[in-house]
């Protein structure tokens, strides 16, 4: 008969197999069932006995816990210690490309699980502030399933509370329920993470902008500025003072638009953060804009897109050239509007920006029929519709088709100009469509 090998223990987290049966609400004798006895149980706890693999799966069913809760993950690590805080200090200091090579490094080597995953979380980090949201998600997403199989529930929050940017960044339908589902399991913690739920807020505050809701962006926004007030935080009201700039020149008030990213712009130049600095100023310019101000305005789009080009920074760039269409075409300059139109639009596409192409292609339109070019005109908005609709961005839809209408309408063509409002109306309230549909046939019966 062969002599059966015995299995050999592994080494537990201390306290990880009592906190797991505690929090199932199981006494000894309801982990150890028919398998096991209570002793071995206790022995386990006490850390004065290792289980084997087949032991601790059957730990982890009956304390609904995964494996990796109870593994001591603490392995030797090849190399250098990793000095966090000066990562955490590279972070603070935008050199993200430092960061990502030095994280890198570390990575590259021999880890624990715990280090493997705080790694992560710090990289991952500085590809969300370089908008890079494709090579951010998968090591987000990997640092949190860390923490959420340790029961770390604050720092998969932390984790979380990164994520959100990513379906933001990618323009994806799902940006705004993921984000809300984030900030709930913030508030769940006790207490809550103060600055954790702050970044949250402001990116659902963001996405609102985005979908061009900017009631609900500003009242946000102004929710985040009271939960800044107390900690006095310069740095983080820099940026919400942008944000509320561009939401209050969408609700068609230049003034409130102008003060904040004035206080912007001065906070972030005292913080020498540039690519915030650069935003403000396109903020400020568009406000300008709007309270026909084009030469001060022109002043502040050369100062944003000078600072873009000094850090080289696309995603600036691009929101600056959309600008500068739009201020050209206010002035009636309508090659330079084409030509900014054009440069926007080969720069979102090759950032795979698909809603920003759509917005190019709209100011392209709104050119062509300054110039009386109906055929290009349509094939502009055209476009500009058929990306927000697979998209399926609505409210930037539903603002496309009422341009859309304006200018068929100008046009005299009032029968095309219905349907685009028709189409306004179906994206809106699908249901008066379909009583005037029901209204129609009852016609024709009669």
């Amino acid at each position: 008969m062969p002599v059966r090998r015995r299995l050999p223990g592994l080494k537990v987290r201390p306290g990880a197999v009592r906190l797991a049966r505690i929090e199932a609400g199981v006494r000894h004798a309801g982990v150890a069932g028919q398998d096991l006895s209570r002793t071995a149980i206790f022995l386990i706890e006490t850390g004065k006995s290792n289980p084997t693999l087949p032991t601790l799966e059957l730990i982890a069913d009956r304390t609904g816990k995964p494996i990796e809760y109870f593994l001591d993950d603490e392995l030797p690590t090849s190399g250098p210690g990793i000095d966090y805080p000066e990562i955490e200090q590279l972070l603070a200091s935008q050199d993200f490309e430092r960061v990502k090579e030095l994280t890198a490094y570390h990575l590259a080597g021999r880890l624990s699980r715990a280090d493997i995953a705080r790694l992560r979380f710090l990289k991952g980090q500085a590809h969300i502030r370089q908008a890079d949201a494709e090579a951010a998600a998968p090591l987000l997403a990997g640092a949190r399933e860390y923490y959420e199989a340790i029961a770390d529930k604050a720092m998969a929050v932390e984790c979380l509370s990164w994520e959100v940017h990513v379906p933001y960044l990618l323009q994806e339908p799902n940006a705004l329920p993921f984000a809300e589902a984030a900030l709930v399991r913030c508030r769940q913690l006790k207490p809550v993470p103060f600055l954790t739920e702050v970044r949250i807020l402001s990116r659902i505050a963001g996405i609102h902008a985005f979908n061009r809701n900017w009631s609900e962006a500003v009242r946000l926004y102004e929710d985040v500025v009271l939960l800044l007030g107390d900690l006095k935080d310069l740095n983080r009201l820099a940026k919400v003072f942008g944000d509320l700039g561009s939401a209050y020149r969408e609700l068609g008030q230049p003034e409130l638009a102008a003060t904040h990213a004035r206080r912007s712009i001065s906070l972030n130049e005292m913080f020498q953060d540039k690519y915030s600095q650069g935003m403000a100023e396109n903020s400020l310019a568009l406000a300008l804009m709007q309270m026909g101000n084009y030469g001060s305005a022109e002043e502040h789009l050369d100062n944003s897109m000078e600072i873009f080009d000094e850090i080289a920074r696309d995603l600036g760039r691009r929101q600056v050239l959309l600008s500068y269409a739009e201020l050209h075409l206010m002035r009636g300059r309508l090659d330079d509007a084409e030509q900014s139109g054009n440069e926007a639009l080969a720069l979102s596409s090759r950032l795979n920006e698909g809603a920003n192409e759509a917005t190019a292609h709209e100011w392209l339109g709104r050119v062509a029929a300054a110039r009386g070019d109906s055929e290009t005109t349509d094939s502009e908005f055209a476009l500009a519709i058929a990306q927000l609709t697979e998209m399926k961005l609505v409210e930037r839809l539903v603002r496309a088709h009422a341009t859309y209408a304006e200018i068929l309408e100008e046009r005299g063509v009032l029968q095309a100009a219905n349907q685009q409002l028709r189409e306004v109306v179906a994206l809106n309230r699908p249901d008066l469509i379909h009583q005037g549909v029901q209204e129609e046939r009852r016609q024709v019966l009669a």
